[in-house]
């Protein structure tokens, strides 16, 4: 800059350089919610993210994904995502991956076949199978919904049974046919 005035005075010469840069960072965009739930024990494939700058085009930009997700194990994960423009802004996004449990357990059995007057378990036999939990585990959350089995008497009768895994999925009733018969040791 230089001015001079009316009676011709010079001013000191000012210089100012000015620096034209880019200081706004890529904006990342997830292509999914920010929260993603993902069933267990299915093979976890994300969804890349997509990144956009105000200045440099998209082949100037990185971006990078780091994850933790476990699809095996139930829990609360992340993808996070970095994305890096040409002048080195730097932004970061994240995806949180809840992987859950939502089928539910199987109760499989077949008839039984008993003696008169004799002392019976009705889930003897039973087999209960999850996606998740172990057969142990799903064993102490056998509950009986209806029993009208009386050994003291021959005749057909029904134990209906329902089990729960530990994330709360409820199996469909399974109803049991049980013979009681003098026929049956």
């Amino acid at each position: 800059y230089n001015a001079t005035d009316g009676s011709g005075n010079k001013a000191d010469t000012k210089t100012f350089n000015y620096v034209v840069d880019d200081f706004v960072g890529p904006v990342i965009t997830l292509n999914t919610l920010d929260t993603v739930i993902h069933p267990v024990n299915t093979a976890y494939y994300p969804v890349q993210a997509s990144a956009a700058d105000n200045f440099y085009s998209n082949t100037e930009v990185s971006l990078t994904r780091t994850s933790n997700v476990n699809a095996f194990v139930l829990g609360l994960y992340s993808d996070d995502f970095t994305a890096i423009d040409g002048s080195g802004n730097v932004t970061t996004r994240k995806r949180w991956v809840r992987v859950v449990d939502n089928e539910r357990p199987i109760i499989n059995g077949s008839t039984m076949n008993v003696g008169i007057f004799s002392t019976v378990d009705a889930s003897s036999g039973l087999t209960m199978t999850d996606n998740y939990d172990a057969p142990t585990v799903l064993r102490p959350r056998l509950e009986v919904l209806f029993n009208n089995l009386n050994t003291y008497e021959e005749g057909m009768y029904t134990v209906t049974f329902r089990v729960s895994d530990l994330s709360g999925n409820m199996s469909l009733p399974y109803e049991r046919t049980i013979w009681v018969s003098r026929l049956f040791p």
